[in-house]
This record gives C-alpha cells, sequence and structure tokens, in this order.
C-alpha cells in the first residue's frame, strides 16, 4: 500500500508554514529600528490562514484525482448456467448449457477455496451434495486483470428429481 498523499501534502504545509514564520521571525529580529515591522505573531497567524485556506481545496482536489484512480478497478459479476461434469477437492468441472454467451458455453474446471457459498432454494448446502448431472448457476467474479473467482454457486431447483426433467 502507498503512502497516502494526503500526509505528505499535510506535512508539506505544515514545514512550508514553519519555515515562513522563521524567515518572518529573523526578519523581525534583523531589522534596523527605523522602519518597525508587526510583531511576528499576527503575521504568523495571517500566514497560517493562508496556508489553510490553500491547502484545504489543494487536499480535496488531490484526494479526488486519487480516488479517481481506484475507479479504474472494476469487478465484472456475471453468471452462467452449467451441469456438474465432477467434483473434487479443489475443483468443479462442469459443462456450460446451450443458453449461456458462447464464452460460457464450453467445458470449465473452476478452482474452489474453504467458505465458497453452496446453494439450494437459498439455504447453504455443503459442496459434498453436489454430483455429476447436477444443474447449477455458478456467479464469477472477474477483476481488471482477468482473475477469475467464484463469488457463488447454487444448485438449481429441479435438479436431480426426475419429475421436473431435469437429468438424473
Amino acid at each position: 500500500m502507498l503512502f497516502p498523499a494526503f500526509v505528505l501534502f499535510l506535512c508539506g504545509t505544515v514545514l512550508l508554514f514553519a519555515a515562513a514564520c522563521a524567515v518572518y521571525g529573523r526578519l523581525y529580529k534583523r531589522r534596523p529600528a527605523r522602519r518597525r515591522l508587526p510583531p511576528p505573531f499576527p503575521a504568523a497567524a495571517v500566514l497560517g490562514a493562508l496556508f489553510l485556506l490553500a491547502a484545504v481545496p489543494l487536499g480535496f482536489a488531490l484526494g479526488l484525482r486519487l480516488a479517481d484512480r481506484g475507479a479504474d478497478a472494476q469487478i465484472d459479476v456475471h453468471a452462467f448456467y452449467a451441469e456438474v461434469e465432477s467434483v473434487g477437492t479443489e475443483t468443479l468441472a462442469v459443462q456450460g448449457l446451450a443458453i449461456n454467451s458462447a464464452e460460457d458455453r464450453g467445458a470449465r474446471t473452476l478452482r474452489l477455496y474453504e467458505g465458497l457459498p453452496v446453494e439450494r432454494d437459498g439455504a447453504p448446502i455443503p459442496l459434498s451434495e453436489l454430483k455429476a448431472g447436477d444443474l447449477v448457476s455458478v456467479v464469477l467474479l472477474t477483476d481488471t486483470g482477468g482473475t477469475e473467482e467464484i463469488f457463488k454457486i447454487e444448485l438449481l431447483e429441479g435438479a436431480g428429481d426426475p419429475s421436473c426433467g431435469a437429468p438424473v
């Protein structure tokens, strides 16, 4: 993680303010008595107010600019329907159904992870309940780098039930 830019900006502002106060203090002490300068405290207060007035909008602008960088890192969420071909301990082999888009119709091997939500009718079920021939809906998350991760697997209603017309 990068060091927050606003902290650097704040430190720079404080350092610039301290330098301005130090320079003014030295000028005040060395100035001949013929032309008096105002005491350092009011001038430091004015300089401080000017720095704060400049720092606040610049800090907001910097924050907005940095926040826009994160907007590019979006995650694509999409689902496809498949028939389970085999269930392993770390992988799930599926065959995409014809109703999917062209990219989701073929055979796929998906990597499983611990704690993967598997549901049937909205209720969680163990992964061991999935078997070859079951119809599932797979929700995938894809980041901008192209890395896919399973978000959720849902065993479709009627899967394995001959009265629903689904494969047994």
